[in-house]
């Protein structure tokens, strides 16, 4: 049976804490979607560390237009997204750092990304937007434009920290401001089948958030950690990795989720 996405899905890409992978996530279950099943995927950068932009090769030296001036209505979001093949790419520079300074006192601030990205929803079928590990204006903006949150955990217990506060955001949000948001998904990343550990805080994890936990876990894997260096994804850097593999499978899982039969 074929698997389609007739609208586009619009994902904010999640944790306040850092170094849980999010970045990791965004490009290659942006790129196995677009290689495998041959979806077109948009990723947004809206990290001030523009790990994501880096990742894919795309200078952040200020010579291309950003995210950012996006934000700030200076650009439309057809002027920055860049074609870095097989995905779509909205960078981001280190000029993000000061969003949250330039932004305090603008009316509607919440909405920019929004409005933004109803200019291109139509001619994408996923959007990912990479967000900082902060709940500040640019994950706000994310949650705002987004139908589903991705929460990227470890399995580990300091790595639950954190969680209830954003999940406390997305109600908030959800009431005021997008009553279509919810938890699309939880994913489990550096998941380490050697340890006890794993075992048990993924066990906690299931329990407390049910059916939200992805049946797909992304396992520890070097390839991972070193396909940025190379400006690839894991399916250039190497594609017969478990890293590859666990990529596509989490790929597999969100295309039958959230299918839609035409």
């Amino acid at each position: 049976m074929l698997l389609s996405i007739d609208m586009a899905k619009i994902f904010a890409v999640v944790n306040q804490k850092g170094g849980v992978g999010k970045t990791t996530t965004v490009v290659n279950l942006g790129a196995a979607l677009a290689s495998f099943y041959r979806q077109k995927v948009l990723l947004v950068d809206l990290d001030g560390q523009a790990n994501l932009t880096i990742s894919l090769g795309v200078p952040i030296d200020g010579s291309l237009p950003t995210i950012y001036e996006v934000l700030k209505g200076e650009k439309t979001i057809n002027q920055v997204i860049r074609h870095r093949k097989p995905l779509y790419l909205a960078p981001a520079n280190l000029s993000m750092t000061a969003l949250d300074v330039e932004l305090a006192s603008k009316i509607g601030r919440e909405l920019l990304l929004k409005n933004a990205l109803s200019e291109v929803a139509s001619k994408f079928d996923w959007i990912f937007c990479d967000c900082p590990p902060s709940l500040g204006v640019a994950t706000f903006n994310a949650l705002v434009a987004a139908e589903k949150a991705l929460l990227i955990l470890e399995p580990e217990y300091l790595a639950l920290q954190g969680t209830k506060k954003i999940l406390e955001n997305v109600e908030v949000i959800k009431d005021i401001l997008n009553s279509r948001l919810d938890i699309g998904g939880v994913l489990i990343n550096k998941y380490d089948r050697r340890r006890k550990l794993t075992f048990e805080v993924e066990k906690i994890i299931r329990d407390f958030f049910g059916e939200a936990v992805l049946k797909t876990t992304i396992g520890e894997n070097v390839d991972l950690a070193e396909a940025p260096s190379y400006q690839k994804t894991i399916l250039e850097y190497s594609h017969k990795s478990s890293g590859a593999k666990d990529f596509k499978k989490l790929a597999k899982e969100l295309m039958e989720r959230f299918k839609e039969k035409k």
